[in-house]
């Protein structure tokens, strides 16, 4: 496996050295920016090819942010970003530091991007060493477990979808499938009141609640999952390997008297991403350890006849619509592939808005 590690430079050298030792230490394949060859291209390229051809980075944070390059970001931080997007990223900060403005601002980016579980602190170069082997060789420990299939894990998804009756009320399913597969909690654990209370909290009045708190609800406990439902439907499950169905009510609720139902289009995609970042909450919830490195969401539409309208389109109005004609249920696989953990919760806005995109296109609007 080969480890690139990204720091600043200057001052930095021991901490450097132990992260290089680290990695050493484990007889995985190791560079620094300084140790690829020169070219005519800028260091920050080079650095950011390093990024690019390692299957692990190691970020290491002191005091300083670095020079700010041409993008308006350090080449720490642009490391960090390029990293991330490949959900490659181990974090190191150092403790008992006063960081530059910038770099506080950093340490805070990456330490809510990565749910503070991802990040650890360290005091000297030597215990920075030693969490440094552990963490890496955690991380070979879950390359092992090979790399999350696509289509495995949308029919996961897929067959945790609700069926039987559609109703009359438009609601809104998500599937969540996770990776790699594992048994996460014990039956024990399923009917455990601390679980009950935390998934009541979280979905009912936390910042990311689908269930509307003044309906009724109730826990439906089985050896294998745990679910929180609603009479009319609304409902947040989850199995003991942490595959998700997370069901909301999308019905507009501004109603003016004689108006008929609709799915205005700023609410469902409001519920939506609100949804994405409850189903990150839930995993977290469950899978403190972080096993899980890989989600694929699945979503899917049951519409009951409502179309989709702007909320300027139903002000404008109320009384009238066009009945779309496709099928009740509308399935959006979006994204394609499968996700980094964090990113579900941290790109939940943009999923909503392209998948409900889409679900106005699968409806002919």
């Amino acid at each position: 496996m080969k480890v690139f590690i990204s720091s600043v430079v200057s001052g930095f050298g021991a901490e450097r050295d132990a992260a290089f030792e680290a990695a050493s230490t484990l007889g995985l394949e190791v560079r620094r920016c300084e140790d690829f060859a020169a070219s005519e291209e800028s260091a920050q390229q080079v650095c950011l090819q390093g990024v690019r051809w390692a299957d692990c980075v190691v970020l290491v944070l002191g005091e300083r942010y670095g020079t700010v390059q041409p993008s308006g970001l350090s080449a720490t931080h642009e490391e960090y970003r390029e990293a991330r997007e490949r959900g490659t990223a181990l974090a190191f900060v150092e403790s008992g530091i006063s960081p530059e403005s910038r770099q506080a601002a950093f340490i805070a980016e990456v330490r809510e991007w990565q749910a503070g579980l991802l990040t650890q602190n360290f005091t000297t170069p030597e215990n920075l060493k030693g969490k440094t082997i552990k963490a890496l060789h955690d991380f070979v420990i879950r390359q092992t477990q090979g790399r999350p299939d696509a289509a495995e894990l949308r029919a996961e998804a897929l067959g945790m979808m609700p069926r039987g009756s559609l109703g009359y009320r438009p609601m809104t399913h998500v599937a969540v499938a996770v990776f790699p597969k594992a048994v996460l909690l014990s039956p024990r654990q399923l009917q455990s009141d601390g679980l009950q209370s935390s998934i009541r909290q979280t979905a009912l009045v936390g910042p990311h609640a689908i269930l509307d708190p003044e309906v009724g609800s109730t826990f439906q406990i089985s050896s294998e999952q745990v679910c929180l439902k609603q009479p009319s439907g609304p409902q947040v499950k989850i199995d003991q390997s942490g595959l998700l169905l997370l069901s909301a009510d999308v019905s507009h609720r501004m109603k003016m008297p004689g108006a008929l139902t609709v799915i205005v289009q700023e609410e469902l995609t409001e519920i939506l991403a609100r949804t994405y970042r409850l189903a990150s909450v839930l995993l977290d919830l469950v899978d403190e350890r972080r096993s899980v490195t890989h989600v694929l969401p699945v979503t899917r539409l049951d519409h009951g006849h409502a179309p989709i309208r702007t909320l300027q389109e139903h002000s404008a109005s109320p009384s009238s619509m066009t009945i779309p004609m496709a099928p009740e249920r509308l399935t959006v696989e979006w994204p394609p592939g499968p996700l980094a953990r964090a990113a579900l919760a941290r790109e939940a806005d943009s999923l909503a808005a392209d998948v409900v995109a889409e679900l106005k296109t699968k409806m002919g609007g």
